[in-house]
């Protein structure tokens, strides 16, 4: 930690507009978001034209994951702050970020934004929508600014998943109890799917060969072998739609972490 000297200089008084504004941005600098942002509100209330703060408060509430709050901040400043182009591009941040998207269509896209900015949005909003075609049509463009150009190839990543079809791996754990679920990437599901049922299939086959279809244990084990194999099916949609899943969000944890850091360089 700096001492204070050395943040504030020579100034005696420690609660001066100027060395308030050092300090909120001291806090900002360094990461403490949670203290900064009532620093800057202080600011901005001495002076409620300080867009430079407005605008550092937003990217707090982004780098706190505080999205609603941070809305709801936002919803309360004069509509005429978002004629700042940045302070914009935030509250689209804010909104995206929070999956509001009917909002971010209403109040964000209808703002005089310049292209790049506009196809920052629309291509983010597409990537949070798992529409992978629409943002990848975005990247030729994108490629021209440089601040934009991290985003390329994770757009592309993500227009280049191999899904897992549930029903194909349905069919497949219908004929052999478990390759769908291995086919899924779940291979330790998938071998104990095929053990349980066929082990169990084979207890009652035993039990109907020694004492014929009264056999109770040959009735018992059947019925838990249909019940695994039941299981299995069901199970192994679910691996596909799981795994499918995790495409998503391996995806969208890479997209986002690169989205906040965008346009943050304040």
């Amino acid at each position: 930690m700096l001492p204070v000297s050395a943040i504030f200089g020579q100034d005696s008084d420690l609660f001066s507009y100027n060395n308030s504004n050092k300090y909120a941005d001291y806090l900002y600098d360094n990461g403490e978001y949670l203290l900064a942002i009532p620093e800057f509100k202080r600011l901005l209330f001495f002076d409620s034209t300080n867009i430079q703060a407005n605008i550092k408060i937003h990217d707090s509430f982004i780098r706190l994951g505080k999205y609603e709050e941070g809305i709801k901040y936002s919803d309360q400043l004069h509509p005429n702050s978002f004629s700042n182009d940045t302070l914009t591009l935030m509250r689209g941040k804010l909104l995206l970020l929070n999956r509001d998207f009917s909002r971010f269509d209403n109040e964000v896209l209808n703002k005089p934004l310049i292209k790049k900015d506009v196809d920052f949005l629309r291509l983010s909003e597409a990537m949070f929508l798992k529409e992978w075609e629409n943002a990848l049509s975005y990247t030729g463009d994108i490629e021209k600014y440089p601040d934009l150009y991290r985003l390329t190839p994770i757009i592309k990543n993500a227009s280049e998943l191999k899904y897992k079809s549930p029903g194909l791996s349905l069919t497949m754990s219908a004929i052999i109890p478990g390759s769908g679920k291995i086919y899924s990437g779940y291979w330790k599901d998938g071998l104990f799917s095929f053990l349980f049922v066929g082990v169990s299939a084979w207890q009652s086959y035993r039990g109907f060969n020694q004492k014929g279809m009264s056999s109770f244990y040959g009735w018992m084990m059947g019925g838990i072998s249909l019940s695994f194999y039941t299981g299995n099916l069901y199970g192994s949609v679910k691996a596909a739609n799981k795994r499918n899943h995790e495409l998503d969000h391996s995806i969208l944890d890479e997209f986002e972490k690169v989205f906040i850091s965008t346009y943050s360089n304040f």
